[in-house]
């Protein structure tokens, strides 16, 4: 995925590639914008000596074709490629002490149960 590609690029780190993952420079392959939302399958066609990228949705003409750069929330995006997703479904935000904030104020226990429809998840909350 353009993930993996960013890091053969220097873009991502030097995290351990899985065994069984192919690593090349595929010429235009990082060309695409970003979008979360976008799908795409990455494959490599020995036999014809050929990557595939082919979308998981149909465009119409003249629409612009997205990929994904992988599932990064908006600092990850800034300090890797100089852009941040409005709206985007990974981004997170850490609220450090906020159980222990909000106890200790009154009706606190009250304030947390009310942070549960917003998915406040407990571990973004240490």
């Amino acid at each position: 995925n353009l993930d993996l590609l960013g890091r053969l690029m220097g873009r991502g780190g030097t995290a351990p590639v899985p065994a069984g993952v192919l690593k090349a420079f595929v010429p235009f392959g990082d060309a695409f914008n970003h979008l979360s939302s976008e799908h795409p399958v990455f494959s490599y066609e020995p036999g014809n000596d050929r990557f595939s990228i082919v979308s998981d949705r149909n465009y119409s003409a003249g629409e612009q074709v997205y990929s994904s750069y992988g599932e990064k929330d908006n600092d990850e995006l800034l300090s890797l490629y100089g852009f941040v997703e409005e709206d985007n479904a990974h981004d997170t935000f850490r609220l450090h002490s906020l159980p222990a904030f909000l106890t200790a104020q009154p009706n606190g226990p009250t304030r947390l149960q009310q942070l549960s429809p917003y998915n406040v998840a407990e571990s973004a909350m240490d």
